[in-house]
């Protein structure tokens, strides 16, 4: 768990605004690692965030890929932006390896930077440790 979470760390040096990070194994929904910064959120946020992203990848909510034109019954989500009252939460499925990245940003930083810090973040780790 600690280079996981050291993983994290460095996912939220990365990019700004960064409040936390944590990467989970979506099989067993655990969290695998995480890494959160001095900004007043609820104790249990990533671990209740980390288990809705566990059932948007892997869940019922992940049928809605299947929406999409030309889309096998296979399909499954692999990013997803979600905007709460002060924060964004990005996710995304690290298929690879069956885990997911979450993370939890303020709501200065606009969606398209988020997105692109973290892409770029997860190229220089080689997707989170694969």
């Amino acid at each position: 768990m600690p280079a996981v979470s050291e993983q994290c760390r460095e996912v939220m040096r990365a990019v700004d605004g960064a409040v936390a990070c944590g990467i989970l194994g979506l099989e067993e929904g655990v969290l695998l690692g995480y890494h959160a910064g001095a900004s007043g959120m609820h104790p249990d946020a990533l671990k209740i965030v980390a288990a809705a992203a566990r059932e948007l990848f892997i869940g019922s909510v992940s049928r809605l890929a299947v929406l999409a034109r030309g889309a096998d019954d296979g399909a499954h989500l692999h990013e997803i932006h979600l905007g709460a009252t002060h924060h964004h939460i990005f996710a995304k499925h690290l298929v690879e390896q069956r885990r997911a990245l979450v993370l939890v940003t303020e709501k200065s930083i606009s969606i398209g930077m988020g997105w692109a810090m973290l892409r770029s973040k997860l190229d220089k780790l080689g997707r989170a440790g694969s």
